[in-house]
């Protein structure tokens, strides 16, 4: 498994094939992050070119409806307004929404671009 801020990895290798899939075993050391995949012989043949791969790495992101990533923006933009600064105004935001310093910078940066709101 690898790890970086807001993103999990896992690896898995070749279990089985069935009719349309091929089954995949999570590669850990660890306890499992999704275990067993199953992956459409298709998608994994267009992806490849045609042949069936016996290894595969699955990335998962936590993904934020447009609306409450607005609202994580207004709340930095508030903590700012009270004269929170910068540092801790990242840290309280991303703390209350479980979320990284870097995906709530990410967040910043479209709220600028795309002219949201700064209060409800």
């Amino acid at each position: 498994m690898v790890e970086t801020p807001g993103k999990l990895e896992a690896t898995f290798v070749f279990e089985k094939d069935t009719k349309r899939t091929r089954r995949f075993a999570e590669d850990t050391n660890g306890p499992p992050i999704i275990g067993t995949l199953y992956v459409q012989q298709w998608a994994l043949r267009q992806l490849t070119g045609g042949d069936l791969p016996n290894r595969v790495r699955v990335s998962i992101t936590v993904y934020y409806e447009p609306t409450a990533r607005e609202q994580i923006f207004r709340e930095l933009m508030d903590a700012r307004n009270r004269g929170v600064d910068d540092e801790e105004a990242y840290d309280e935001v991303a703390k209350r929404w479980g979320i990284t310093v870097d995906a709530l910078a990410e967040i910043e940066t479209e709220g600028i671009e795309k002219n949201w709101p700064t209060s409800s």
